[in-house]
């Protein structure tokens, strides 16, 4: 099931807000491509043109404008599998954010993958006595999109979602699992060396949740470092997983040439700042790292079942143990 891109950052500029917006772009595009074809038309053909034609656009225009200062709300939601074969709708729900604004939530299992052909029509009604065609009837080449935005109207539509969404990359399209953290375990393996001042997992939304944890140093600068990197999954108890890697972390840094460690290291490094070579003198920390970043960075490339598993992480400054940080997590398809 791919992951909702829900974080509630931002309480002023909703999807609402966005969306009316968009909608006040999209009218003054029509009324810039009217004005092409016409300034074209004149120069090839005795044309009589009255601009006057334009003041109705024009005025909706400027009412669109003061329309996009008041207020907008969803209203309802349909999502449909129109081939049960090849997708089916997991969630798909309206959610009250405060007393004025809502939020939309859409969660669709791929059947099959990976996605590499994708077409996409998008049309905007107006209810006028039952809902009929207003401005807006566009068909695309999703994948060619992703890699060249050239179509304005869809490049609008889309810059209101793409953060908040994983339908924000080139084709493939592939993603069948969904995260989520079940516990988090720090210990300071040598208490002379170290010591944890925060370890916790906060839930975002209802769906996703990020961990934090900040581990003091009590003797630095850190220029010797050694992790070990196991996975295990359990089945009637935690057993090895194919992975139990070990690396020098100061050579790692200053060239990632371990791959499966690099995949790690590239999902935490925006949130960490473990992200420069040794030596070390601050505390270490990662900051709301959240399932998403699992779900897009490192399960798109590793095709790993369902079930209950734990990210074991050993940290060791000049062969000594230094700390410990168990991540356990649930992976659901």
């Amino acid at each position: 099931m791919c992951p909702e891109f829900n974080p509630r950052s931002d309480k002023k500029k909703g999807g609402p807000q966005l969306l009316c917006v968009v909608l006040l772009q999209v009218v003054l595009q029509v009324v810039l491509q009217v004005v092409q074809v016409v300034q074209l038309v004149s120069r090839t053909t005795i044309f009589i043109f009255d601009f006057d034609m334009l003041k109705p656009l024009l005025l909706w225009s400027s009412v669109g404008f003061l329309m996009c200062m008041a207020h907008v709300t969803f209203t309802n939601l349909k999502c449909t599998a129109l081939n049960e074969s090849l997708t089916e709708i997991k969630q798909c729900r309206i959610k009250a954010f405060n007393r004025t604004h809502k939020y939309i939530m859409i969660h669709s299992n791929l059947k099959v993958k990976p996605i590499n052909n994708v077409t996409v029509n998008v049309k905007v009604m107006r209810y006028d006595n039952g809902y009929k065609p207003f401005f807006v009837d566009i068909t695309l080449d999703g994948c060619r999109f992703m890699k060249n935005q050239k179509n304005l109207i869809a490049k609008m539509l889309f810059d209101t979602f793409k953060h908040k969404s994983n339908l924000n990359h080139t084709c493939p399209y592939d993603c069948m699992a969904h995260v989520t953290f079940t516990n988090l375990k720090c210990t300071a393996l040598n208490e002379s060396l170290a010591e944890f001042t925060q370890c916790r997992i906060k839930a975002v939304n209802r769906t996703h949740k990020y961990l934090m944890f900040y581990s003091k140093l009590l003797v630095k600068p850190l220029t010797n470092i050694t992790v070990n990197f196991k996975i295990m999954r359990n089945d009637h108890g935690y057993k090895p997983f194919y992975v139990d890697v070990t690396i020098d972390g100061c050579k790692f840094m200053k060239n990632p040439k371990n791959l499966f460690a690099k995949m790690i290291y590239d999902i935490v490094k925006h949130y960490t700042n473990m992200n420069h070579t040794c030596p070390y003198n601050d505390g270490v920390f990662v900051d709301k790292l959240w399932t998403g970043n699992l779900e897009h960075n490192f399960l798109k490339y590793l095709p790993i079942p369902s079930g209950d598993y734990a990210i074991l992480t050993t940290i060791y400054i000049y062969n000594y143990e230094f700390t410990s940080i168990h991540i356990y997590l649930k992976l659901t398809t």
